[in-house]
């Protein structure tokens, strides 16, 4: 289990008595924290007190989540990885359940998410960001091939809602390597690319679980909060590199088909 950490002291201290709790026991923790200047260290020590986890805390802020990820997978002994972000929670059988889709085969297990606002009162007026893609495809549970749900889904965007939803099977130091390649750099599109890059590289099946089992904090400080207008032009630069990369590895047909669809 991963916990990424910048400046989330307010929510770290649910973050983690939720993993604590889980009914799945077999797990080791990783917390990451990336140069926080809040009470951050505190808390963690608090709360992780008589527990054991590695801590990993950087000297400057690196600005790049999926660093973060690629760090806490590369420290990992385990064969599955959740990376369970420091301002989330979820259910007390999460694990549980997500470990049980891997152990029939799956590469990757996901499930729906609700959304919570800084007290953690669900937002009713917040949908299931996949929905937009395919209203009826994250109503119930499925498994399906993981080439085939990029080619379908992540070609058009990213259909995991947040990585705190997901429980992966560890990639190799080679995938690894690729994913962290085609990641670097990147703030906002990190999530989209490492999880369809991972996919078409890893080979295997997706389970989704339609049950919420895991919950999406929308708050002043979440990274979808923080795009200014003096930013916008780089975050629309990011996306149209981003594009060509999952098209590229999704899809990777010939220019002119491309220009046949544009047009």
């Amino acid at each position: 289990v991963i916990v990424p950490n910048f400046n989330h002291a307010a929510f770290l201290g649910e973050r983690l008595r939720s993993i604590l709790n889980q009914t799945f026991q077999n797990f080791e923790l990783i917390v990451l924290d990336d140069a926080s200047t809040d009470d951050s260290l505190a808390v963690i020590q608090e709360q992780l007190k008589g527990h054991p986890y590695q801590l990993l805390v950087n000297a400057t802020n690196s600005g790049q989540p999926c660093s973060q990820w690629l760090a806490g997978i590369g420290m990992a002994s385990g064969r599955y990885i959740w990376i369970a972000e420091s301002d989330d929670t979820c259910s007390p059988n999460f694990l549980e359940r997500m470990v049980a889709h891997l152990e029939t085969g799956s590469v990757l297990a996901y499930c729906r998410t609700i959304s919570i606002d800084a007290e953690s009162a669900p937002l009713v007026d917040q949908s299931f960001w996949p929905d937009t893609f395919a209203p009826n495809r994250w109503q119930r549970s499925f498994t399906l091939n993981g080439a085939e749900l990029c080619r379908s889904f992540m070609a058009q965007g990213n259909i995991v809602a947040n990585a705190s939803c997901v429980v992966f099977r560890k990639p190799s130091r080679a995938v690894l390597k690729a994913v962290g390649a085609v990641t670097a750099n990147r703030r906002h599109t990190g999530d989209w690319l490492f999880w369809t890059h991972y996919l078409m590289r890893m080979g295997g099946s997706v389970s989704f679980d339609a049950e919420p089992l895991s919950c999406f904090r929308w708050h002043d400080q979440t990274t979808r909060s923080l795009v200014s207008r003096s930013r916008e032009k780089l975050r629309f630069a990011e996306y149209s590199s981003t594009i060509v990369s999952v098209r590229g590895i999704t899809r990777p047909w010939p220019c002119w088909h491309w220009h046949a669809v544009a047009t």
